[in-house]
């Protein structure tokens, strides 16, 4: 055999090894299909939504911490956050807040909500038309009356971890221009939406607390 034809059967010969696992591959088998994880649980009984809105209850005031390492960096003291979210209730009916659990230190954890005011009854249209898309998707997608008028929620986790000072000091500022702001600017994100943030008091949301969150 010439040395050109001992070139050609030996690429042959190693191409033949490389594709012969393909050829004896077993055939495909196709994936088990398994039922959808649940993605709807109950509310914790740590939290008692509103039954309308604004809700602007008095909040507990901490005392302050000279430890805090956040006065280190300029960021927002927890201390400070309390007063600043009665400030901001006391300026609009655009402004809720509510106590949704505590910390491992006992520190209170905050849900404000910013919306346009609601009767008992529009909140109560919102939250049906809410547990209409959880557990009848198909039903919801084709309700012209929940698509021109439910509220789609917004969700901001203004501190995601205990030493995340940012996300907090951001959303208050947020809360500030909300809560200010000409009518004309956020006249659509009060009508059209509820914008949802939480913020923890620095040591980490308790379980029940977090899940809550989630399921607004």
């Amino acid at each position: 055999m010439t040395p050109h034809r001992r070139v050609i059967a030996a690429s042959a010969a190693v191409g033949a090894l490389v594709v012969s696992p393909l050829l004896v591959a077993p055939a495909a088998v196709a994936l088990e299909t398994t039922d959808a994880y649940a993605v709807v649980t109950p509310v914790s009984d740590q939290v008692t939504p509103p039954a309308s809105y604004p809700y602007q209850p008095e909040l507990r005031v901490f005392e302050e911490d000279p430890t805090d390492a956040s006065l280190d960096r300029g960021a927002v003291p927890y201390d400070a956050i309390a007063p600043k979210l009665t400030e901001l209730m006391t300026l609009t009916d655009r402004i809720s807040t509510q106590v949704v659990g505590q910390s491992e230190l006992g520190k209170d954890i905050y849900l404000v909500t910013v919306t346009a005011p609601e009767t008992e009854a529009e909140t109560a249209q919102q939250a049906a038309w809410r547990e209409k898309i959880k557990h009848d998707a198909a039903a919801a997608a084709v309700d012209e009356e929940l698509k021109a008028g439910y509220k789609v929620p917004l969700w901001f986790n203004a501190n995601i971890h205990g030493n995340e000072w940012d996300g907090t000091d951001a959303v208050l500022e947020y809360l500030e221009y909300l809560a200010t702001a000409p009518e004309d600017e956020v006249a659509d994100v009060l009508a059209n939406n509820r914008a949802l943030r939480t913020s923890g008091g620095g040591q980490g949301v308790s379980p029940p607390a977090a899940r809550s969150m989630r399921r607004r």
